[in-house]
């Protein structure tokens, strides 16, 4: 995030191929947003607060590499609910995770992170 906005940026075998998306929102405004970033093997497109704000043609098939995976490079703030799927949501299943929060496939109740989460925030 630089200037308030969201990039999203996806590129294999070097950035000569990359497909930069940048947000029309600017998320410095003390609010909390909602971001998604889905590749589907043909576009990758990049959503705020459950509203498409760009797309990109990436038909390549994505080389292996050992580059770092960066998630909220330059944010100050907090990530939560992060989520790294297999297969790309729909417009209505991220508008869905937006409204009613992640959809898990295991009950979160007595598991570290959520008694962790418990007792941190002192009840």
């Amino acid at each position: 995030m630089w200037g308030g906005k969201i990039y999203g940026i996806f590129a294999s075998g070097g950035n000569t191929d990359a497909v930069e998306l940048e947000s029309a929102t600017n998320v410095v405004d003390e609010k909390w947003h909602h971001v998604a970033l889905t590749y589907d093997k043909k576009a990758l497109r990049l959503y705020v607060n459950s509203k498409e704000e760009g797309s990109g043609d990436f038909t390549k098939n994505p080389e292996t590499n050992d580059a770092p995976l960066r998630i909220g490079n330059g944010i100050d703030g907090f990530i939560d609910e992060l989520q790294i799927l297999s297969v790309a949501l729909s417009a209505d299943e991220i508008k869905r995770d937006m409204s009613d929060g992640i959809q898990l496939a295991v009950d979160a109740a007595r598991k570290a992170t959520t008694t962790w989460a418990y007792l941190k925030a002192g009840r």
